[in-house]
């Protein structure tokens, strides 16, 4: 069953959403009753139910997760698993159900996510039924839980995303997707069967060393020059003969270990591949960006500044010789497109990796094309690049600083300290009085408390209110 797009109205409580769902997981047991082929189905092996409950992504994003409306969601929620579960344990008695609980994304204060923050990133897995193993107490080495979820004495097991993949295949019993690069998070077994434990973590990493293959393959196919992987030769002669003469002698601990091993070499593997070309594309597109920036200085210089006119005047532009000099750079623009061609026709290049290389090449030929005016520029020039040389580097300097300030926003603060000082440590705003310099000190220093403060932060209209007032008094 799928929610219709009318119900789709963030305006609104949207706990009726989750309700519906259950109300239809309900319907569906029911309705087999009468219903042999219905009911076969349900009772079939290797069945997974899989339900999006989505209250509280969308309460959350329309009144915020600190709201009543949001608390009162997840009550709910709380209420209607627990009636889920207990109806489908009345429906399988057989105790061969798993269960797991995730989501795809945390959330913020304000009801946003997306970015890196942790809040986003971070989100619940728990697992328990069938299969799953009972919750360890956590060594002295792991990160604890936060003291308000009030599991200090419970093990807390960090997995990726990806890893839920394979973690739901084998409690299904069911082959891990091919294209999964996740990592059996085995300590969720529990100590139940180590040989079990292994030989699943030995087939997720022949899972993943298969893509390995696949894309070495492929690469091969495409291009004769290809460089494989070496990490393809240590697995079949070495890893793998080892795990399995290790799982038939129980030596469990030593083959769980290659098996990581394993994991790892053929993570590195697929990362090889994935980046093969990045060398040659980024190089590529640096040299265009390059290109178009000497570009701009060409012409802005020779059409817009007196170094063009002066230029036009001189024995350096009468004595240019047009023709040689245009035939020279031709033919080496040509030369330079062959070449590019060839590679990529070898190394079987989607049609757009000759467009990056199209660019630079047109780019840098019209550079050296008037590079009769690029010499005489910078003869005309060098006299002052060094008296202008700390100017550019404190603008590199300020670039790099907000750079640095998505990161850490105290930058910002330091900043504006730095410019509320500047007019009391030198002879800037020689006519302003000292009074305005102070009052300018405090402006900037009261503007850079506002970086320290949390990023997220519920509103607060006396705060709003008295800075319109602030502003009007001010102004």
């Amino acid at each position: 069953a799928m929610f219709h797009s009318d119900f789709e109205d963030f305006g609104v409580d949207s706990s009726f959403w989750d309700q519906w769902l259950f109300d239809h997981v309900d319907a569906l047991f029911n309705r087999s009753a009468g219903d042999p082929k219905l009911r076969a189905l349900i009772d079939s092996d290797k069945t997974a139910y899989f339900l999006h409950l989505v209250a509280a992504d969308c309460n959350g994003h329309g009144f915020r997760p600190y709201s009543e409306t949001y608390y009162n969601t997840i009550r709910k929620f709380d209420v209607g698993i627990k009636k889920l579960v207990e109806r489908f344990e009345r429906e399988f008695p057989d105790k061969s159900t798993a269960y797991v609980f995730s989501s795809d994304h945390g959330m913020s204060d304000r009801g946003n996510h997306g970015d890196g923050a942790w809040e986003n990133t971070e989100t619940p897995l728990v697992a328990w039924g069938a299969g799953v193993g009972s919750p360890g107490t956590p060594r002295p080495d792991q990160p604890g839980s936060p003291a308000a979820w009030h599991l200090d004495p419970i093990e807390r097991m960090d997995v990726r995303q990806a890893d839920v993949t394979p973690l739901m295949s084998v409690l299904l019993g069911v082959p891990i997707p091919l294209n999964s690069v996740g990592v059996l998070p085995v300590g969720y077994f529990g100590a139940t069967d180590p040989k079990f434990q292994v030989s699943s973590l030995f087939q997720n990493a022949q899972q993943i060393l298969a893509q390995v293959r696949v894309k070495n393959a492929r690469q091969a196919e495409l291009s004769a020059w290809i460089t494989p992987f070496s990490g393809l030769a240590e697995a079949d002669e070495s890893l793998i003969p080892q795990v399995h003469s290790l799982i038939d002698a129980g030596r469990y601990q030593e083959a769980e270990r290659i098996s990581r091993q394993l994991i790892q070499l053929s993570l590195d593997g697929l990362r090889y591949y994935q980046t093969y070309s990045w060398a040659f594309l980024m190089s590529t597109i640096c040299a265009g960006y390059a290109g178009w920036i000497a570009l701009l200085l060409v012409v802005v210089f020779r059409d817009y500044t007196a170094v063009g006119m002066q230029y036009e005047r001189s024995a350096a532009f009468r004595n240019r010789s047009d023709k040689g000099h245009a035939t020279l750079v031709n033919a080496g623009a040509a030369v330079a497109a062959f070449g590019y061609c060839v590679y990529m026709y070898c190394q079987s290049s989607p049609a757009h990796y000759y467009a990056y290389s199209f660019f630079p090449i047109v780019f840098w030929r019209y550079v050296f094309m008037n590079w009769s005016f690029v010499r005489y520029a910078f003869g005309a020039l060098a006299p002052s690049i060094g008296t202008d040389a700390w100017l550019l580097l404190g603008a590199v300097c300020l670039l790099e600083l907000l750079v640095v300030s998505y990161y850490q926003r105290a930058v910002l603060s330091a900043c504006f300290v730095v410019l509320g000082l500047w007019p009391l440590l030198g002879t800037v705003f020689p006519r302003a009085s000292q009074a305005v310099r102070y009052w300018w000190l405090a402006c900037c220093c009261v503007t850079a408390v506002f970086p320290l403060l949390p990023v997220e932060a519920e509103g607060n209209i006396f705060l709003v209110c008295l800075g319109g007032v602030l502003g009007l008094g001010l102004a």
